[in-house]
């Protein structure tokens, strides 16, 4: 294969490549051609100079055709097929043309030039020169092997060519092979080499790298201008230095610099090696340097085509980054937070689909309980063995709009509570920040339990202190008030024939003894309810219910009291403990207390009742009383905290009742008695469980 040659020549170098190059250019294929060229020349040597020593020998005459009979036919089939005109002559001779040379001057046979002879084909202006040419070879003297040639066509024509020749020493004369170019083509040729190698010069100078032509003497042949930049140095001071001058002494410098050198000695080439030179100035600069070694026709190195890459910013870059990354990777490695990197995997309609766990740190293995190895370049349902990926809605999203986002949830798969914070580094990824929240969320639990139960004792207490001060109060002044009564009969004589009402006012002062005992006794059963789990067991309804029908006629100061009772079942128990009879005493008794009529009557219906899958119990207490009207039907059960204890109402004993119902996981709510009008009575209904 060819050898490269410079891009740049000088004129001897340029008269070179025309004479090796573009003359035989169209000489068939040229790397081809020009090895038969060489091999055929040498040939020709060595049968000249068999014929010579015959010749002197012999004392034959030398004849062109026996040397041709004697040589391959090869030199004539190579000649004979060539495309540029070939003349093979002795001294002015013509012993051979080929078919070319004999169309390039318009005659049909070999025959005719040769009967003519070189002298009698060259114009008489250039004839002068030419002979003189062969007179100075004849006498030895070195001639040039390339000159410009005036032929005389058969028509008489001139046309001027350019001869290149091939002499070579032949018992006193000169055997000579020439090949002929038309002159416009050399030309043609010439200027077209000068305007590539303009172009190239141009693109040279320009090239924003700086390139630089170094010889195996270490010498610095050719720069162009962004080298003399990059260095600081101008063209005269770089021609005076060698090129291990340019490096530092540093090992990125000088001595990696001559490792290479020796390496593009043997012919090597260098790619992208990274080095260190130095500036005019003494300034440190990092480039990136690769070397094409550059060789002449028989493959020996002569100089180097090197390109030089300022690189030093991009090493900066790099410094800091791996500063950086070093000071992030120590965050990363022993941060208190578990912390991962993962890759969105997209289906083929780019929709999110899965993400891949890319890396994580040392605490996300211990938060996880998971180790870095069975996680690395999974899909999170692999990684964390669910069907559907954690989170991919929030982290696809943050994932492609690149806002980070923060949230905390709990994941059932590992009963832990996390705190999550998401970022995107770039799209398609997301990196995640997590904590295990998971005994701040129980502290927190627990806390708010603690608020709710101290705001509710706080309450309680507030509570207490309210009612004790309503109904206390009321109590005390009912007692004050027949002790006042009592104590007016019992100091007039006159009055005493009224000894029955102080009588009545004695049953008074026991009767709201009685209700402040009992008063005490419903907050001792609501703090109990309240701040205690109730036990609950199978308790006979219909007993405790007659025990509470019995005590509310014998407390009640009203006479007339009629209880009747309704069954549609016969036997039955419901799930509840010792408080129902505290349920039924306290609707009766203000079913007696608050009715204006003379003749009392209560009814008491129990049927049994299906209700979402549960058996109840179903117990209505009708009464003929006051009646309570629709607005206060709900807030009747919840004289409690904050509410105004002004208001008339069914005292303390409802709250209670409500709570031991709502304990019985049972319900009690207020209808009408007579549907639509209040002013008929009331209708306490209550459903309990029933123990099956």
């Amino acid at each position: 294969m060819e050898e490269e040659t410079c891009l740049f020549l000088d004129k001897e170098e340029l008269e070179i490549l025309l004479t090796s190059v573009d003359l035989v250019k169209d000489f068939n294929h040229l790397s081809k051609e020009s090895a038969i060229l060489n091999k055929l020349i040498k040939k020709i040597n060595l049968c000249l100079q068999y014929y010579i020593d015959e010749d002197l020998t012999s004392q034959k005459e030398f004849s062109t055709q026996k040397f041709f009979e004697s040589t391959t036919n090869e030199l004539i089939s190579l000649f004979n097929k060539a495309k540029e005109p070939i003349t093979i002559s002795i001294d002015e001779n013509i012993k051979y043309a080929n078919s070319a040379f004999c169309k390039m001057l318009g005659y049909e046979s070999e025959n005719e030039i040769i009967e003519l002879g070189l002298f009698n084909l060259i114009s008489k202006r250039c004839l002068p020169k030419i002979k003189d040419l062969h007179d100075k070879r004849s006498k030895g003297e070195i001639v040039p092997n390339i000159h410009d040639l005036e032929l005389k066509q058969a028509d008489g024509e001139i046309i001027t060519i350019e001869c290149v020749h091939y002499a070579m020493p032949f018992n006193k004369s000169y055997f000579i092979i020439s090949f002929y170019i038309g002159l416009t083509k050399i030309q043609s040729l010439e200027k077209k080499l000068r305007k590539s190698e303009k172009k190239y010069r141009e693109l040279y100078e320009n090239a924003p790298n700086a390139y630089f032509s170094i010889g195996t003497d270490k010498s610095i042949r050719r720069c162009n201008t962004s080298a003399i930049k990059l260095l600081g140095y101008n063209h005269e001071e770089l021609q005076q230095m060698k090129v291990f001058d340019l490096y530092a002494e540093v090992p990125d410098g000088l001595p990696k610099a001559e490792k290479i050198f020796q390496h593009f000695i043997k012919g090597e080439k260098i790619q992208d090696e990274e080095l260190v030179m130095k500036h005019k100035n003494g300034n440190l600069i990092w480039i990136s340097l690769s070397v094409k070694p550059i060789k002449n026709q028989v493959g020996e190195v002569i100089e180097s085509h090197s390109i030089v890459i300022n690189i030093t910013e991009r090493k900066k870059a790099e410094d800091i980054l791996n500063k950086s990354e070093s000071k992030y990777r120590s965050l990363f490695e022993n941060t208190m937070e578990g912390i991962a990197l993962h890759d969105i995997v997209y289906d083929s309609q780019n929709k999110a689909i899965n993400y891949i766990i890319k890396d994580v740190n040392p605490q996300f293995e211990i938060l996880l309980s998971i180790k870095k190895e069975d996680v690395i370049n999974k899909k999170a349902t692999e990684a964390y063995q669910v069907d559907e990926p954690p989170y991919l809605d929030i982290y696809s999203k943050v994932a492609e709009t690149m806002k980070p986002t923060y949230f905390e949830n709990y994941f059932p798969p590992m009963d832990k509570h996390f705190s999550i914070s998401v970022f995107s580094p770039k799209k398609g990824r997301f990196v995640t920040v997590f904590e295990d929240i998971t005994e701040r969320k129980i502290s927190e639990v627990k806390l708010k339990e603690s608020e709710e139960k101290y705001f509710n004792a706080y309450n309680r207490v507030n509570f207490y202190k309210d009612l004790f001060a309503h109904d206390i109060n009321n109590i005390l002044n009912n007692i004050l008030s027949a002790v006042e009564l009592s104590s007016l009969f019992l100091n007039d004589p006159e009055k005493m024939e009224k000894l029955e009402r102080v009588e009545e006012l004695i049953a008074l002062v026991e009767n709201q003894g009685r209700r402040g005992a009992k008063l005490i006794s419903d907050v001792r059963k609501l703090s109990q309810i309240e701040e205690h789990e109730i036990l609950l067991k199978s308790m006979e309804t219909c007993k405790i219910l007659k025990k509470a029908m019995e005590f509310t006629k014998n407390s009640s100061l009203k006479e007339n009291i009629d209880i009747q009772v309704e069954f549609t079942i016969k036997e039955f128990s419901v799930k509840a403990n010792e408080l129902l009879f505290d349920v039924f005493e306290n609707i009766l008794n203000n079913a007696t207390k608050y009715n204006d009529n003379s003749q009392i009557e209560i009814i008491i219906k129990i049927t049994k009742l299906q209700k979402q899958e549960i058996c109840y119990i179903k117990i209505e207490f009708l009464d003929n009383g006051i009646g309570i009207q629709d607005e206060r039907k709900e807030s009747i059960f919840q004289r409690a905290y904050n509410k105004d204890l002004s208001v008339r109402g069914m005292g303390f004993g409802l709250s209670l009742v409500k709570k031991i119902i709502e304990s019985f996981k049972g319900e009690i709510w207020i209808e009408d008695r007579v549907k639509g009008d209040y002013t008929k009575g009331s209708n306490f209904v209550i459903l309990i469980p029933e123990d099956v």
